[in-house]
């Protein structure tokens, strides 16, 4: 059974030198390596310090097109590293999108790590000062870029799709009953739902895989700004309900700033809607550590 995840074209390791070689025959890719594949992209890094990001499917060359529009523009702009481009590459032969080249961010992504409490919480201050400059820059400075085309803030169409994934969870035994059923009552609540659009730059994909921790624990980059666009800070948001315990929640806000209610309510449906996504995600494709982060919100039932 197909899954959106799967591969329109296959970006093998020989595709990515064969690319990189034609198009950038100044950089050295006799060591490449994967380094992780995605729902859109392939990731390879090459020459020890340089990631060449691939996208495998349509969606993907389109939100790499938004990723190359807006990320240049972010440059020296953020308290943290993001990966910007520095070689961009354009269709080739058989291979129909743009790709792109960042500086390696050492680190090791939350979502690949079993984390206690205190791990997920030391990070909350730095993440609230991080969505800080990323949500406030367009308060200052003109940035341009595409708006949310894809509907990521569709109540109801993520309505519905937050409950084919507690659908999904209680018959694999992932999640209870009676767990279950408070969330789709909180989902219920939306039902009609409507509020005011924002327009900041947000990142978009916010969750674990995304954020790259250091080896003490601390933030030290954010990663994969594919969904990068103008839209609702609600969509990172979600990640204080998705990744950070309770307990670090004033924390984060104290860095980041108060929130009104209606964004709250926003940030937890994301939250909700977006993990089940991730859950269905990493069990289908057997990833225990993805699958334990993405079901944090789910056992805490802190929404």
């Amino acid at each position: 059974m197909n899954q959106p995840w799967d591969a329109e074209f296959n970006v093998t390791p020989a595709v990515a030198q064969h690319l990189i070689d034609s198009q950038f025959p100044e950089l050295d890719t006799s060591v490449i390596e994967l380094l992780g594949t995605g729902w859109d992209n392939v990731a390879y890094l090459v020459d020890h310090d340089k990631v060449f990001r691939f996208p495998q499917r349509e969606l993907g060359g389109w939100t790499m097109e938004c990723e190359l529009e807006i990320l240049p523009q972010l440059k020296s702009k953020l308290p943290l590293p993001i990966t910007i481009p520095e070689w961009i590459g354009k269709p080739q032969g058989e291979y129909s999108w743009p790709f792109a080249g960042y500086r390696f961010i050492a680190g090791t992504p939350a979502g690949a790590m079993p984390l206690t409490d205190k791990q997920r919480g030391g990070i909350a201050s730095d993440l609230g000062r991080f969505l800080k400059a990323l949500h406030g820059l367009t308060d200052h400075q003109t940035i341009t870029g595409p708006k949310d085309e894809i509907g990521r803030l569709d109540i109801e169409k993520r309505s519905k799709q937050a409950r084919n994934h507690l659908e999904f969870m209680v018959s694999h035994r992932l999640l209870e009953e009676r767990h279950a059923a408070r969330l789709f009552d909180f989902i219920k609540k939306f039902d009609g739902f409507t509020y005011q659009p924002k327009q900041v730059v947000v990142h978009g994909d916010l969750y674990s895989l995304h954020l790259l921790l250091d080896q003490t624990d601390q933030l030290c980059g954010v990663i994969d700004f594919g969904d990068t666009h103008l839209g609702h800070p609600a969509l990172d948001l979600a990640c204080v309900w998705s990744f950070l315990p309770v307990e670090s929640h004033p924390q984060f806000f104290e860095a980041y700033g108060e929130i009104d209610f209606e964004t709250q309510q926003l940030a937890q449906f994301r939250c909700l809607q977006h993990s089940g996504i991730m859950v269905k995600f990493a069990f289908d494709t057997q990833n225990d550590l993805l699958l334990q982060n993405s079901l944090f919100p789910f056992n805490r039932f802190a929404i």
